[in-house]
């Protein structure tokens, strides 16, 4: 079943056009990385999706979250999807994490908008994620404040909290490009082995091609607003059509003669 369908999405700020004829689908399990530079309206398709921006106009298409128009749905009634259906994970941790709140009471707060499961049951299950997410000490991490905690640690508690609730798909905007790429490389990994345990789909929004390639099973390439090559990962990576990918793929960091991805 497809979790999340685009279809001919095209936006704009006042007279500027960002989005032009944006279509894609994500299906049960399944990983998109949509890849491009700064500009090129990745995080236009973040912000229309959740609807985030009040002065971003959608002038045509369609978004569909199981089927359901998510595109026209009142802002109250989308809510009621967020956390527990759809997740999402930010570029920065504060915002999903305050740092005046010990990180236990977030995932309390948090789960308990949604479920109605216990201390114990929530505290297991944050603690469970923590041990995915190859965080060390999780009880202590549990008891801490973010504020406590490297920008590393941080992003990996922000997506453990996005992952709680078991949601159906898990809407990423750049969540690894604050950190170093030894933290970056390892997040990748992470999120891979959450996919594999939980069987979450997602929707990487990137700027390094390097990372949706190596964690994602499609590609979008996006350039000024447009949809320039799309397909598979290896299709994308074996057999590129639009020549700014073949830039992208040329940029790739390399080791000796072979890219780093092989």
């Amino acid at each position: 079943m497809k979790v999340l369908e685009v279809e001919g999405l095209s936006c704009s700020y006042g007279e500027n056009k960002v989005l032009e004829e944006i279509s894609f689908s994500i299906s049960e399990g399944e990983i998109l990385g949509i890849v491009g530079e700064s500009g090129s309206g990745k995080s236009t398709i973040f912000h229309s999706i959740l609807g985030l921006k009040k002065e971003l106009k959608v002038e045509t298409g369609k978004i569909l979250f199981r089927e359901i128009d998510f595109l026209h749905m009142l802002p109250e009634n989308k809510a009621m999807y967020l956390g527990d259906q759809l997740g999402t994970v930010f570029q920065n941790s504060t915002a999903a994490l305050v740092p005046t709140r010990r990180i236990g009471k977030q995932f309390e707060e948090t789960v308990r908008a949604k479920k109605n499961w216990s201390k114990k049951e929530i505290k297991k299950r944050a603690i469970s994620l923590f041990q995915l997410l190859r965080l060390k000490e999780p009880e202590c991490i549990y008891r801490a404040y973010s504020f406590e905690l490297s920008g590393g640690m941080q992003q990996r508690v922000a997506i453990a909290l996005a992952f709680i609730l078991e949601p159906k798909i898990l809407l990423c905007d750049e969540p690894t490009s604050a950190l170093d790429a030894r933290v970056e490389y390892e997040i990748v990994q992470e999120l891979a082995r959450l996919r594999r345990n939980q069987g979450v789909a997602m929707m990487m929004i990137t700027h390094n091609l390097a990372l949706a390639m190596a964690l994602c099973d499609k590609i979008v390439v996006l350039k000024d607003g447009k949809i320039v090559e799309s397909g598979s990962t290896d299709e994308v990576i074996a057999n590129p059509r639009a020549e700014y990918t073949k830039e992208l793929l040329e940029a790739v960091p390399r080791l000796g003669k072979r890219k780093i991805w092989k």
